[in-house]
């Protein structure tokens, strides 16, 4: 008792005062475009209509996903709710129409898509094509984290890496007809690839397997993966596109309690946490939609292709991997891999 009276206690109220010195900080930031940390969606979409606009945002059923389908909805956009089943895109849609109202002239559309299964990915794709109508924003934001032990896709492919990117990969490739559209060229449309700054503890050893694994699989390090995938992809879709009128954007959205973390237990989350300090950057559900709304309306041309954060520009890439993500050889390899991986599962 005596010694945590005299050492630790100090040495915890000294580490929380700092912390909460560093958060002050990091909440008062205000970058270029005029938003930052604090920056909630409502203030990006102030002056935003969106009638007519069609988002396709995976995952919106819950999360980021659903408050910004949301906080579109309540200006005017036509949402296609995708998530992993018909049932629950429809119940999604039930709830986002309780919320927003019908006054606000929001459309929405359902659409099965499980992003784990290659075949629901395609089918999910010619629905959408089937529909006629056109495509402004698709925002590939469905995701999973951490799970404890490898598990495999409907393909055979690693679970987060097939869901997070490689689902994402053939959809977006399937859906770029739509989204290359010359009709749609008076709002030119945009592709919101929503990442994590957590690609700063990817292990790159994944790039050379054909399999897009690590040797020995590791919950954190494989979603850590994905996300320096969903960069990658993002940054080669600008390159690729850009000239066609398609803008795309990855990005940062925060750190919040959503229920991309229901697979871990505390047991896992608390190294996770000791590591990667986030609680010093903790925002609400709702903050941390700021940055993918604003990628989706107000992100400018001069943008395309670069890593935002609290709704600026602010790469954040570790030395190593912004030299993979500006290597057109690095980029065309990882695409290519990715393709064949597709390509052979659906055979």
């Amino acid at each position: 008792m005596g010694l945590c009276k005299q050492v630790i206690l100090p040495v915890l109220f000294a580490y929380v005062g700092y912390v909460a010195v560093q958060r002050r900080a990091v909440a008062s930031y205000i970058g270029p475009s005029g938003y930052g940390f604090s920056t909630m969606p409502a203030e990006v979409l102030a002056d935003q209509d969106l009638t007519g606009v069609v988002v396709l945002i995976t995952g919106a059923n819950a999360g980021l996903g659903f408050e910004s389908a949301r906080e579109m909805a309540q200006r005017g956009a036509h949402i296609v709710v995708s998530t992993r089943s018909a049932k629950k895109s429809q119940e999604t849609i039930e709830k986002l129409q309780e919320l927003v109202g019908r006054e606000a002239g929001a459309q929405f559309t359902p659409l099965e898509c499980d992003l784990s299964d290659l075949n629901s990915v395609t089918m999910a794709a010619e629905q959408f094509l089937a529909s006629g109508l056109p495509l402004h924003v698709l925002m590939n934001n469905a995701g999973i984290m951490a799970l404890p032990t490898r598990q495999v896709s409907k393909q055979g492919f690693e679970m987060q890496m097939g869901t997070n990117h490689i689902g994402h990969f053939h959809l977006t490739n399937l859906l770029l007809p739509k989204l290359l559209d010359p009709s749609t060229s008076e709002r030119r449309s945009r592709i919101v690839a929503v990442a994590s700054s957590t690609h700063n503890e990817a292990d790159t050893s994944f790039l050379a397997n054909a399999t897009l694994e690590n040797s020995n699989y590791h919950y954190w390090t494989a979603y850590c993966n994905t996300k320096f995938a969903n960069v990658l992809f993002a940054k080669e879709l600008h390159e690729r596109y850009f000239s066609q009128g398609l803008l795309t954007f990855s990005l940062h959205p925060g750190v919040a309690s959503t229920e991309i973390g229901r697979s871990l237990s505390n047991r896992e989350l608390i190294p996770i946490l000791w590591n990667y300090p986030a609680y010093k950057t903790m925002k609400s559900v709702s903050a941390c939609t700021s940055t993918q709304v604003f990628a989706a309306t107000q992100a400018t041309s001069q943008m395309s292709g670069r890593y935002l954060e609290d709704g600026n520009d602010r790469s954040s890439l570790r030395a190593d991997l912004q030299a993979i993500a500006d290597d057109a050889d690095a980029r065309k390899a990882f695409w290519d891999t990715t393709q064949s991986m597709v390509d052979a599962a659906l055979k």
